[in-house]
Formats: structure tokens, C-alpha cells, sequence
């Protein structure tokens, strides 16, 4: 860990009222601590939106046929096409 996050850590300990927890990490400061770490660096793409037409693409308009039953559940009627499947 480099000092930057080490110094974070103290900090936030710091902020909680947390002095035990900093007085038991301190001494071990320097085995925690590597100077020659370098983080790596994150790089977020954003990508690229697409947008689509309604003229676009192969779905076709379809209806779709449900009933209620008694208790107001409803359900999804097959249609003649599926029922060949």
C-alpha cells in the first residue's frame, strides 16, 4: 500500500473516534506501508449509445391474447402459430 492510502486510512480512523485502532496500526507503519508500490490506474470508457429507429430491426408488431381467471390472475393465451411447435 502506498503512504497516500496508508495517510487515507489513519484519517478515516481518525474520524470515527477510532484512536485504539490508529495506536495499534502505527507500529506497524512501515511494514504496511511500500514506498515503491505504484497503483495502477483505472481507466473508465464510457461507450458509446446506440440508437435505434423504430424502423430498425426485425421485430414485427404482434398481439397477444391473455384471459383473468376468478381470482384476477391473468393468463397468457398461446397462440395458433405455438401450438404447432
Amino acid at each position: 500500500m502506498d503512504q497516500q492510502c496508508f495517510d487515507e486510512i489513519i484519517s478515516l480512523l481518525n474520524d470515527a473516534k477510532r484512536k485504539d485502532l490508529i495506536k495499534e496500526l502505527l507500529p506497524f507503519q512501515k511494514k504496511i506501508v511500500d514506498e515503491d508500490y505504484k497503483p495502477t490506474k483505472i481507466e473508465i470508457r464510457e461507450s458509446k449509445k446506440e440508437y435505434y429507429s423504430d424502423s430498425e430491426g426485425s421485430a414485427e408488431e404482434e398481439t397477444l391474447t391473455y384471459s383473468v381467471d376468478q381470482s384476477g390472475f391473468y393468463k397468457l393465451e398461446l397462440s395458433d402459430e405455438e401450438d404447432s411447435d
